[in-house]
């Protein structure tokens, strides 16, 4: 049957039928960037010139948008994962709101690729900190009230309806809660893309296809420090929440935000001072974040704590 259909169409039915559903976890891996690729190409050449998307390859993606989203997602939570298969996913989430925006999707299918994203990372919009919804391993260590369970168990499954491991999606459910707490949902994809590190995609042939500026268009921006320059105005409510996610218990979201800490502050001294901007809020916050009965919180909100305390006076810290 997959033979008798036009080559752009051979291609997709191909990717979801047969190598998404293989259960070779090397095969599932090599998905995600086949699916950035096919994305982004659409992506990049509607932001360059709208009459692109009269192409029959890109009509066809553009009808099956929300199912490339529901694979990237369902691939970025996968526990065999790789560090490229991961960010790949990142960036073919953003390529695809580059894609939604530059064609004029109707508001409405724009409007459920964000919630369906929101909603998978544990999120909506009328509950902000529902990122910090509790595993039953959590709910029991608070009920419980000192049989605490393990600080990094990887295989507690999210509160909510989404079903997706704590471990894969810990780092997107806190730059999900850190955009909604901006009251701009669309701030999730600069985010994104600012979290990933791996090595290919500081490349010039990479950079240029799967930048920004490539595949979020006239939604995105340049480069890292247009990003940063675009987020600056909601530091002062990013930075908590990112502080209190670096120190989280679950070390791979901990290294991921870590990632995006740097990526988004220039790290070391620069980091140091947009903390120093914003101390008082930050550390009201945190101090508040501390007292939670939700132990993630407050497990990472006295490491934050922690570390911005260090080697500031009496004065600093808000003393008379």
């Amino acid at each position: 049957f997959a033979f008798s259909l036009a080559p752009h169409v051979h291609i997709l039915y191909t990717l979801f039928e047969r190598e998404l559903k293989s259960t070779n976890p090397m095969k599932k891996n090599s998905c995600a960037p086949v699916m950035l690729a096919i994305v982004g190409h659409a992506s990049r050449l509607c932001n360059i010139d709208t009459v692109f998307s009269q192409r029959a390859m890109i009509q066809e993606v553009t009808k099956f948008m929300i199912r490339f989203q529901n694979n990237f997602i369902h691939l970025l939570s996968h526990p065999k994962a790789t560090q490229l298969s991961r960010e790949s996913c990142c960036r073919g989430i953003a390529a695809l709101r580059g894609l939604s925006t530059v064609i004029s999707a109707p508001a409405t299918e724009t409007e459920s690729l964000n919630a369906r994203l929101l909603k998978a990372f544990g999120e909506t919009s009328n509950y902000g900190g529902s990122a910090m919804i509790e595993t039953e391993a959590q709910a029991r260590e608070r009920r419980n009230d000192g049989e605490a369970g393990n600080f990094d168990a990887t295989s507690a499954e999210v509160g909510g309806t989404s079903g997706l491991s704590e471990a894969a999606l810990g780092a997107y459910r806190e730059m999900s809660s850190a955009a909604i707490s901006c009251d701009r949902p669309d701030v999730l994809y600069s985010l994104m893309m600012l979290s990933t590190s791996h090595e290919i995609w500081s490349r010039t042939e990479t950079r240029d296809l799967y930048g920004a500026k490539s595949i979020l268009g006239k939604s995105g921006t340049n480069d890292t420090e247009e990003i940063r320059i675009a987020l600056r105005p909601h530091l002062g409510k990013l930075i908590p929440r990112l502080l209190r996610a670096c120190n989280d218990p679950n070390k791979q979201t901990r290294e991921q935000m870590n990632n995006l800490w740097t990526a988004l502050t220039g790290g070391g001294a620069e980091s140091r001072a947009l903390i120093s901007q914003h101390f008082l809020t930050t550390m009201d916050i945190l101090i508040e974040e501390a007292g939670s009965k939700l132990w993630r919180a407050r497990v990472g909100a006295c490491g934050a704590l922690a570390d911005i305390i260090v080697g500031r006076s009496w004065g600093e810290l808000g003393g008379g």
